[in-house]
């Protein structure tokens, strides 16, 4: 991050939690996961900073230089601030009122960490300054839900997702990316795009097996053979309603509601079955 307006000295890569004197900060496994995927010596910053956790878990491992952190709510800035200072790292990073990247600066940081909302918000704050995205070294991405969107945003800016883990906390489902921009490709390489499967589960956790993956895709099957099995059940009773009375509007209107519903599920069975078929190689 350049000197200029950010309030934010050069820190020292060296510094761990020892150095404060205070606790270190500890964080669940989705923000380690998070945290583990920021490049040592980097300058982060944090859209959507809420508490400023995974800065200051990074400052004190002494594994960046510093960091800006921007969020959108006046209140988890304030938290943000008054944690920097409990941990004495106020004067390594800067904070910022701010929708999204709308007040960042490109050159300020090498590394965007966008964590803890959902895809489709994640995936218009990407492209909404393409200029500003594309000017990090690399980005740590952890939607919490709709991740195919993010990933969808990640290629129409050229970027390149080189690393994905799933995790399972508190019962749910978490995904985190690294993406780093790609290097020119010639046209028509297969390595431009990604399949369907790979934008709805992940190009990286399919070629690697995640083992969390497996799970994750198991868990849809059976969500989507018991949606089947609940529309052609009501298919049943909606067809038996309309037989013991006359064809009415309304009835024609569930039917077909539960044809539609019936196509999507089926897709959605199909997606998956292929993603199980590319898992296993």
């Amino acid at each position: 991050m350049g000197t200029g307006d950010t309030g934010m000295g050069t820190g020292d890569t060296g510094r761990g939690s020892g150095d404060t004197g205070r606790e270190a900060v500890r964080l669940s496994p989705r923000l380690t996961a998070i945290a583990d995927m920021v490049s040592r010596g980097t300058t982060i910053c944090d859209v959507g900073c809420d508490h400023a956790h995974i800065p200051i878990y990074l400052l004190q491992e002494g594994r960046i230089r510093g960091a800006l952190g921007m969020d959108v709510i006046p209140g988890p800035l304030q938290k943000a601030r008054e944690n920097l200072e409990r941990y004495g790292y106020g004067s390594l990073t800067a904070l910022r009122m701010s929708d999204g990247l709308d007040a960042y600066v490109p050159g300020e940081a090498e590394s965007l960490v966008i964590a803890g909302m959902g895809g489709r918000i994640m995936r218009k704050i990407l492209l909404r300054e393409p200029g500003k995205t594309k000017s990090f070294r690399e980005l740590i991405l952890q939607p919490q839900a709709d991740p195919e969107q993010v990933r969808m945003a990640l290629q129409e800016l050229g970027f390149v997702i080189d690393g994905e883990r799933m995790l399972r906390e508190r019962n749910k489902y978490y995904v985190v990316m690294h993406a780093v921009p790609a290097v020119p490709a010639a046209e028509g390489d297969p390595a431009c795009g990604m399949t369907e499967a790979e934008l709805r589960f992940g190009p990286v956790l399919l070629r690697r097996r995640d083992p969390v993956l497996k799970s994750f895709l198991q868990w849809r099957l059976s969500v989507q053979d018991r949606i089947l099995a609940s529309v052609a059940a009501g298919g049943a009773d909606a067809a038996k309603n309309g037989a013991a009375q006359s064809e009415s509007a309304q009835n024609e209107a569930a039917l077909s509601a539960l044809e539609e519903a019936a196509r999507k599920a089926e897709a959605g069975k199909a997606l998956i079955l292929e993603a199980l078929r590319v898992y296993e190689g």
